[in-house]
């Protein structure tokens, strides 16, 4: 496999859904506890922004956050800046937030 098709089997791995009863659910490779427990709160924190039924590769959950919330934020840019890094197939390894 080679990078380019090792990057586009990471983007449809990795994403993130609402159930028809309203349960945010995801798929991602976190490779630290600090790592999950980041990618966790924004699902928890931003999981609204999900339609029932809908499901979305965390870069275009990324970019519905920078859409309905001011990224300079320091809370908000955070949290778009963890799944935008996901577009690289090393996967996110951004350190200290």
């Amino acid at each position: 496999m080679d990078k380019q098709q090792y990057a586009a089997t990471r983007e449809v791995q990795q994403s993130v859904a609402r159930t028809v009863a309203g349960k945010v659910t995801a798929q991602f490779g976190a490779t630290s506890r600090d790592e999950r427990d980041k990618l966790e709160y924004a699902f928890s924190a931003y999981g609204f922004l999900i339609e029932r039924n809908e499901h979305l590769s965390l870069v275009e959950f990324a970019e519905r956050i920078s859409r309905n919330f001011d990224v300079t934020v320091p809370r908000n840019a955070r949290s778009r800046a963890r799944f935008a890094s996901l577009r690289d197939p090393q996967g996110c390894r951004e350190s200290g937030d």
